[in-house]
């Protein structure tokens, strides 16, 4: 995985003051979606995974997870013509 962070521009993330709320999500309109129309460029993309995460000063911050599986080697069953030994 990348370590370069992608932040979320206008998403901010709140620890909240109820114990049955989990995440408090503040968005601001102008700056997210000046965000959003960039990762709309990506058409390889259908989803964004954001990660919310806690610095060391203990403030909430939300992050763009921009991990991708490896592909897996497909082995070929076929020999190609060049690689039989005769």
């Amino acid at each position: 995985m990348s370590e370069d962070k992608e932040f979320i521009g206008g998403l901010y993330a709140k620890k909240p003051e109820k114990d049955f709320i989990k995440c408090q999500i503040s968005i601001k309109k102008d700056q997210f979606t000046n965000w959003y129309k960039k990762q709309l460029e990506n058409k390889e993309e259908q989803w964004i995974n954001i990660d919310i995460k806690v610095n060391k000063d203990g403030k909430w911050y939300a992050e763009k997870n921009n991990w991708k599986p490896t592909p897996k080697k497909v082995a070929s069953d076929k020999l190609e013509e060049e690689d039989i030994p005769f």
